[in-house]
């Protein structure tokens, strides 16, 4: 348990970068330890009117044990002001580990409107 213990006393860093179109979306990364070295990733995101937005999920860990790579997309039909999680992303991780998740969203235009990113402890080489 000591591992998980450390991790989570790491600081996390939450990074949610702005567009001019952000003002209306809010996006977020809430991270649960569920078992020792098992935490889960849940980004979640909230608009204030009905949206149809795509998403891409990127997570990219490295540890002694190498490193991984994983990415995700979809579309996203959102009601107003209703959070919704948009996935669940569980990591096998120990206090040396660095990862990094980085979550972007897209109007019907394909164009970037928010992201955020987390990561600790550090940045990924």
């Amino acid at each position: 348990m000591k591992n998980i213990l450390t991790l989570l006393m790491t600081p996390i860093i939450a990074t949610v970068i702005t567009h001019a179109e952000s003002a209306e979306i809010e996006l977020w990364i809430e991270k649960n330890a569920v078992a020792e070295n098992q935490v889960t990733f849940i980004p979640y995101v909230k608009t204030l009117h009905f949206s149809n937005l795509r998403y891409l999920l990127e997570v990219d860990k490295q540890g002694e044990s190498g490193r991984s790579r994983t990415r995700q997309g979809g579309k996203l039909f959102l009601q107003s002001d209703q959070p919704k999680a948009i996935s669940t992303v569980s990591l096998n991780l120990k206090a040396e580990d660095h990862y990094r998740i980085n979550l972007k969203l897209y109007d019907e235009q394909d164009k970037l409107v928010a992201e955020v990113v987390s990561e600790a402890p550090d940045n990924l080489p």
